[in-house]
């Protein structure tokens, strides 16, 4: 989901208020950002129209019940969190957040029980890096399909020169963080454009009649991948900065959780029964031929269980995803967001 970091609120809970700042890092934008209850979703609700209303510079409360335990309805809840955000800078006021609950899953290292978190998701800006990338690629491709195909001889300088521009792209200063939001991509343009420097050398020679084929075939193999790839994370960012995004990504985590958690749960308790019970076993001794007999079975047995166990766990997390797709409010959610995107 691009480049997420989930940030401890310590002071938020503690019944005295609080008040919370943060920037985003240089190059990068926010996208979305997701308030949580120790490890336990907490719904924004952005005000006055929900993912219809931008999001960004817009209000967003979230809500708690005056008395626990009591029915739901709009008069019995009050706001206890005010959020606003930008594309550089989040604003987090605490009116009323109760204290988080002790009870949280401590198999997770990346959440501290009983502390508010917010999840802040951010990307690269367009801008920057892919987008005059993938206008460099698109022309390099077609200058080397150009000077390939037709019989005139173009400057070698003219071939290597959209090459070695979309050279100096990929070789960019700045922070840590950018940079390993753009490691993969920039690692395949810059393979790209290595082939497009050595096709354009091996075109303009024109004396490997035999061979020259082969550069500009990796070469146009290379510039593909990396249009496809570059494309695909504008597209990504396009979709991360659609206002229903927010409702979207709810939906279908609420969809999935719903369908997996309590089987992936039962499944993951006999799992570690079943690992316990292995390692017992191996561990006894066996002194007679038949004892040994009854242990090897066992063994198979207990592997073969915990064997069958994990394809369950995996079959669990693919229906459950499947389940993502059939849901109909996730499918109009998708068309809404489709209908941004185009249209932001």
């Amino acid at each position: 989901m691009g480049t997420e970091y989930m940030v401890n609120l310590p002071q938020f809970g503690s019944g005295d208020g609080g008040h919370a700042r943060l920037v985003c890092p240089k190059g990068l934008t926010i996208d979305s950002i997701d308030m949580f209850q120790g490890d336990k979703y907490f719904q924004l609700h952005r005000q006055p129209q929900g993912s219809d209303t931008s999001k960004y510079w817009s209000l967003h409360h979230g809500y708690i019940r005056k008395v626990e335990g009591s029915q739901k309805s709009p008069n019995d809840r009050v706001v206890a969190l005010e959020v606003m955000y930008n594309r550089r800078r989040i604003e987090l006021h605490d009116r009323s957040l109760p204290p988080v609950p002790p009870e949280t899953d401590a198999n997770n290292a990346s959440v501290d029980p009983g502390v508010w978190q917010v999840r802040m998701s951010m990307s690269s800006r367009r801008s920057r890096f892919l987008g005059p990338t993938l206008g460099l690629l698109v022309c390099s491709m077609y200058a080397l399909l150009i000077n390939a195909v037709s019989e005139a001889n173009f400057s070698p300088v003219g071939t290597l020169g959209l090459p070695i521009l979309l050279g100096f792209l990929i070789a960019g200063e700045e922070h840590l963080v950018l940079s390993r939001t753009l490691a993969k991509v920039r690692w395949l343009v810059g393979l790209s454009t290595a082939s497009f420097v050595i096709a354009a050398c091996t075109i303009a020679a024109r004396q490997m009649s035999r061979f020259h084929g082969i550069p500009f075939i990796l070469a146009i193999l290379f510039g593909v991948a990396s249009i496809i790839m570059v494309f695909g994370h504008i597209a990504r960012i396009q979709l991360f900065r659609t206002n229903v995004f927010e409702e979207l990504r709810y939906k279908a985590s609420k969809v999935y959780h719903d369908h997996v958690d309590s089987k992936y749960e039962y499944n993951t308790t006999r799992l570690k029964d079943y690992i316990a019970q292995l390692d017992v076993v191996q561990k006894t001794s066996a002194s007679t031929r038949q004892e040994r007999k009854a242990r090897k079975s066992e063994i198979r047995k207990l592997k073969t269980n915990i064997k069958q166990l994990r394809a369950d766990r995996k079959y669990a997390v693919r229906q459950a995803r499947l389940e993502i797709l059939k849901d109909r409010k996730v499918l109009l959610l998708c068309g809404k967001a489709c209908l941004q995107m185009l249209r932001p």
